[in-house]
């Protein structure tokens, strides 16, 4: 049994170090192929590197030139900015002048039309004073006619009455000589009439009736005419009367005309007071119009301020290309190095040989363990 055991116990060494020799010769085979990758990897990294380092330096150039293209573009654009801000403020500058002079202008025009209508309302208020003060000598010249045609009429219309009362005495004196002329007359007749009785020889109630009769008659023709008389004085009368009356409605009428003449005086004189004021407020109504219409004086318009120089903005540069930094940074030849196929056998042998003797102190129940594949 003790001779079985040891015999299993040289065979397994055998076979590990069987196992461990073929099986370092396949790991050094892949040990060579892990050193031709490795060698690839290291390559490759190595021209990775030198890629990235170029494209670095390429990229730090690239925004080193972009930096100053752009540092130009801005200060081009902002000389562009302050030549049009310039250019603007001139401009506004040179309108702010225009639109003052024109305010000027209109300023001046405004005062020289203000000034001309003054002196035209002068000479308009001077032909208004003119007017009124020749309608109010017209006014007064026609109340003046008026005056004398009225003191004319009542003039007349007096002597007329005075007329009519002269003439209407000379009828009464007349009629009253007419009346002495016709009583002579039948007192004659009445003594011829008595005379030619007597010259007949009438005597006795002959002639008495006769002497009557003609008595009779010439009673008859004196009371005849004496009652024309009275008449004739009674018309006379009325007549006188009817010329007083007369006399005192013409005296009336004349005074009333003379009141009503000087009220129209007073009245004349209160109108052309009014037009002359209302001659001077329609005069100082345009000159008033007149000032009002001139413009306010133009000022200076204050001073449009001058743009100002545009800040410069500073950019920041790219950091410099550090070549020491990727020299560091350069990828190492990394070594790839393999187990030695004989002591990988020789340590399976002894791992075999441990495993072996182990196993054969286990009880003969257990199965003995099978060694692990190398």
């Amino acid at each position: 049994m003790a001779v079985f055991e040891t015999g299993a116990l040289i065979l397994g060494g055998l076979q590990s170090i069987v196992g461990g020799i073929f099986g370092g010769a396949q790991q050094s085979a892949a040990n060579r192929a892990s050193r031709r990758e490795q060698e690839l990897r290291n390559q490759q990294a190595l021209a990775q590197w030198q890629f990235n380092m170029e494209s670095a330096q390429r990229q730090n150039q690239f925004d080193v030139q972009s930096v100053r293209t752009q540092a130009r573009n801005l200060r081009d654009q902002l000389n562009y900015q302050e030549a049009s801000s310039e250019q603007a403020w001139r401009y506004q500058m040179q309108i702010r002048s225009f639109d003052y002079a024109n305010q000027q202008r209109a300023f001046n025009r405004s005062r020289q039309t203000a000034q001309q209508q003054l002196e035209f309302n002068n000479v308009a208020y001077d032909y208004a004073l003119q007017d009124t003060a020749r309608w109010e000598r017209e006014q007064d010249l026609m109340l003046d006619f008026e005056e004398s045609t009225s003191m004319l009429d009542y003039r007349f219309a007096q002597r007329g009455e005075a007329l009519n009362a002269q003439q209407a005495e000379a009828a009464l004196q007349e009629r009253r000589g007419m009346s002495q002329i016709g009583q002579q007359r039948a007192y004659v007749e009445s003594l011829e009439a008595m005379g030619q009785a007597q010259a007949r020889g009438a005597t006795g109630v002959s002639s008495l009736k006769n002497a009557t009769a003609s008595i009779a008659r010439t009673g008859a023709a004196t009371a005849a005419l004496i009652q024309d008389v009275l008449s004739a004085e009674s018309t006379y009368g009325l007549s006188m009367e009817a010329i007083s009356l007369k006399l005192e409605q013409l005296n009336d009428n004349f005074y009333l005309d003379r009141a009503q003449i000087a009220a129209s005086r007073v009245s004349l004189e209160g109108q052309a007071l009014a037009m002359r004021n209302r001659a001077l407020l329609e005069r100082r109504q345009a000159d008033m119009n007149a000032l009002a219409s001139v413009m306010l004086e133009p000022m200076v318009p204050p001073a449009i301020p001058r743009p100002l120089e545009l800040p410069r903005p500073r950019l920041q540069m790219p950091t410099p290309f550090d070549r020491q930094m990727w020299e560091r940074v350069r990828p190492s030849q990394s070594v790839v190095s393999g187990p030695n196929p004989f002591l990988v056998g020789a340590g399976q042998f002894l791992s075999g040989a441990i495993g072996a003797a182990a196993n054969a102190y286990r009880p003969t129940s257990q199965p003995a363990p099978q060694p692990a594949p190398s």
